[in-house]
């Protein structure tokens, strides 16, 4: 048996505003600040690097968290 998966975002749903508007809450109800167009900039990338990006402090713990890393 083969199986084959395609990563059809952008093809058939455009999940990008959904995204964003999730970074932004999980940002401010975090306490994180972020320039405006923080996430516009950082999609694409993983959670890891965008909330590095909140705060390059921030434990692993706190990241699997936040972001799910």
């Amino acid at each position: 048996d083969v199986a084959v998966l395609f990563d059809l975002d952008g093809v058939i749903i455009d999940s990008r505003e959904h995204h964003l508007s999730a970074w932004h809450q999980l940002a401010r109800e975090a306490g994180l600040a972020h320039a405006p167009d923080y996430f516009t900039q950082t999609f694409g990338l993983r959670n890891e690097s965008i909330a590095r990006g909140l705060s390059p402090d921030i434990a692993d713990v706190r990241l699997r968290e936040l972001g799910g890393a």
